[in-house]
């Protein structure tokens, strides 16, 4: 079976009457999707070479169904003379994702696309063309492959497009882009992490939202994950870093220590247990942390810091009481926390009634 592409190039804008204004490239993928480090390479068909490296960054947001887009502006963009021009997607790592071109099609001779024969699109934009419009993809499915190109129509920079319809995407290929589960093995230790997010979330009174593997914590309370690998590192040192999302530049550095700690206004973590080719460890989380997504790297004695796949996501703890937000009755926690229905009363002064109202706050695509 074909590998399915599910981060793709979803609209694209490229000329104008007069001026060319508003140029740009959407990326549609899964929610939770980390853009980071990736880029929009675009090629002229003339040379066949790049003349324009666009990096891009930012988390895909949920939009439909566990989808997003994200839309880029790149003033620049190429007409498609002279032969036609392309644009190649390519992740963090350097692979080419996409390779598509429009008015034309052509075997690029650099980059990472080099050697790599373009996808021609099916339709194009010209000098007529309104700067309001754009091409994109329509139709329904959960790959580029669903999809089909249309346009000139209605620009719809970082919205669904019209007359598209995002199903709910399979759960191995998601893993393949958001990396939510539960283990991750990399590094030259064979360094495999184990959340424990089933029992971590239960301890912590999230295990209402959707995505069972995602480590969704409160902060002031404990959790604990597992450090496996296939060498000796049963008198390894142990090393956590922590860094916040979006600010790349707030690192926090957890001391681990052998017990637990006696100040809680830190986070902290100290080693349960041991074997030969395991560590088990609980990490504190202050009760002043700040609520977001996190990345956590580990590192094992001198060998490079090894990043985990999957986020961890930390909210407010009213069940805590160092917390803000703390509230000091079972009755109200369960009520405007974590009930997810009620009623809402609709209609006019004189005629009025209730109707069932699903919150959906449980829903994780509110997370990202």
């Amino acid at each position: 079976m074909a590998q399915k592409t599910i981060v793709f190039i979803n609209e694209l804008h490229y000329e104008n009457y007069g001026e060319d204004e508003k140029e740009g490239v959407e990326i549609a993928g899964p929610a939770g999707t980390d853009l980071a480090a990736w880029s929009l390479q675009l090629y002229s068909g003339e040379t066949k070479k790049i003349y324009k490296k666009a990096t891009i960054k930012g988390l895909i947001p949920c939009l439909q169904n566990g989808w997003g887009t994200i839309f880029y502006y790149i003033p620049g963009i190429k007409n498609g003379n002279n032969g036609g021009d392309g644009i190649a997607l390519v992740d963090s790592k350097g692979n080419l994702r996409q390779f598509l071109s429009y008015e034309g099609q052509f075997i690029a001779e650099d980059g990472p696309a080099k050697g790599v024969k373009s996808t021609l699109l099916p339709v194009q934009e010209s000098s007529l063309s309104s700067r309001n419009h754009s091409l994109q993809l329509t139709g329904s499915g959960s790959s580029y492959e669903d999809f089909k190109w249309v346009g000139p129509i209605e620009a719809t920079p970082g919205k669904i497009n019209r007359g598209q319809n995002f199903v709910a995407i399979n759960k191995e290929l998601k893993q393949t882009e958001t990396s939510t589960t539960e283990t991750t093995q990399t590094g030259p230790l064979g360094l495999r992490v184990d959340n424990k997010a089933s029992e971590n979330r239960a301890k912590h009174h999230t295990q209402k939202y959707s995505n069972q593997n995602m480590l969704i914590l409160r902060r002031g309370f404990e959790f604990t994950i597992e450090f496996q690998a296939t060498a000796d590192i049963s008198k390894s040192t142990l090393g956590l870093t922590l860094r916040a999302h979006p600010e790349k530049d707030n690192i926090t550095n957890i001391q681990v220590s052998e017990s637990p700690a006696v100040e809680k206004t830190q986070w902290h973590g100290y080693i349960n247990s041991r074997t030969s080719h395991s560590i088990l460890v609980t990490i504190s989380i202050p009760a002043t942390a700040i609520v977001g997504q996190y990345t956590l790297y580990v590192q094992i004695d001198q060998n490079p810091p090894v990043k985990l796949n999957e986020h961890i996501v930390v909210l407010f703890n009213p069940w805590c009481v160092d917390d803000l937000v703390y509230m000091d009755n079972e009755e109200w926690r369960q009520e405007y926390v974590l009930n997810d229905q009620g009623m809402i009363w609709v209609g006019t002064s004189r005629n009025y009634h209730p109707i069932a109202w699903n919150y959906g706050q449980f829903n994780t695509c509110l997370l990202y």
